[in-house]
């Protein structure tokens, strides 16, 4: 039997060297996969444009020609795998352990590639003790181990942790993808479960739409009338208007008025904006502003410095609580609440 399916498009397969044109998996076997075009497949980084690469029509009738040819048994793919067992429909047998014909080490990438077959052909069990000492030398190496940031290395990580059940890794980022992320997670190109991209995604939402509202609601308090300073009463109305300019030039310059909607509320997706990035222009983008303002003059003696008080009201300090109520509810996804059905329905 031969199998014709597996083109540039089936990622996982380890590379060979294009002269290699047959490897005998099982000498024994009774089917063969044929890979053509192998290792086209990658994983861009979130919301980056594909990759154009340039028409050589030399090159595509080269590409064309490289074929690698799997001789396997389809007794052992029907013990691995409930998929290849629908498919030769022959009876199940345990797949022999071969130790010697398994990868010492792998990269992310092709890690990422191993857990999309997995997945996909539901075979767990049947690359556990491998693919938990993969993951374990990639974990303790520095270059290689779960990032701190969001990014590429950080979803491929995250798919991994799903589907070889790694709990904490999952918890730990996903978390940073609803605080960093700056696009919804359906771009990517990686297979994660529908209920677990909206998870992310309403949470991002969530957190940026919450912060926005309360913004929008200080704006309002400074437009108020009856707004009173609180350092200060009887200059409310100078407060109020310095605060409210600096907050008008805040949401221009750091998030863009394509933030609301025609009707001024927060209008999603926010493409370009994360909790990560609201949470440093608070910091860095709102200076206190200086001024001073008249008090009492208290003895004959005093400068005319000392007749003002320097104002202590600050925008930065109003605004703070909104990032750390928003940073409190970014919730803690469980991987128990995405399970990966691993066994055959």
């Amino acid at each position: 039997m031969m199998l014709d399916a597996i083109d540039a498009q089936t990622p996982g397969f380890p590379q060979f060297e294009p002269s290699t044109s047959r490897i005998e998996i099982d000498p024994n076997g009774d089917v063969d996969f044929v890979l053509k075009t192998a290792n086209r497949q990658q994983y861009p980084v979130t919301g980056a444009p594909p990759a154009r690469r340039r028409a050589d029509p030399a090159n595509d009738r080269e590409e064309a020609k490289d074929e690698y040819r799997f001789r396997v048994s389809s007794r052992c793919l029907s013990a691995a795998s409930p998929i290849w067992s629908r498919t030769f429909n022959g009876p199940r047998r345990q797949l022999p352990r071969n130790e010697g014909a398994r990868l010492e080490q792998v990269t992310l990438d092709m890690l990422t590639q191993i857990a999309v077959l997995v997945d996909y052909y539901k075979c767990h069990e049947a690359t556990d003790s491998a693919v938990s000492a993969w993951i374990n030398a990639l974990e303790q190496d520095p270059a290689t181990k779960p990032p701190a940031h969001h990014g590429r290395e950080s979803v491929m990580w995250l798919f991994v942790a799903w589907v070889f059940a790694r709990p904490e890794t999952f918890t730990d980022l996903a978390a940073l993808a609803i605080y960093m992320s700056e696009s919804p997670m359906e771009g990517m190109s990686l297979p994660f479960p529908g209920a677990f991209v909206y998870a992310i995604d309403n949470a991002r939402h969530k957190a940026i739409e919450d912060f926005l509202d309360n913004t929008l609601l200080l704006r309002d308090s400074l437009i108020d009338p009856a707004w009173q300073c609180p350092a200060q009463p009887d200059l409310s109305a100078q407060c109020s208007s310095m605060l409210l300019g600096q907050l008008v030039r805040f949401l221009v310059n750091h998030l863009g008025m394509d933030v609301f909607s025609s009707n001024g509320q927060p209008n999603r997706p926010f493409y370009g904006i994360s909790a990560k990035k609201l949470d440093a222009a608070i910091r860095e983008g709102l200076p206190h502003l200086s001024w001073r303002g008249p008090r009492e003059i208290a003895t004959a003696d005093e400068t005319a410095n000392e007749h003002c008080l320097v104002h202590q009201c600050s925008l930065r300090d109003m605004m703070q609580p909104f990032v750390e109520k928003m940073r409190k509810e970014i919730p803690a996804l469980l991987l128990e609440d995405f399970p990966k059905h691993q066994l055959a329905s």
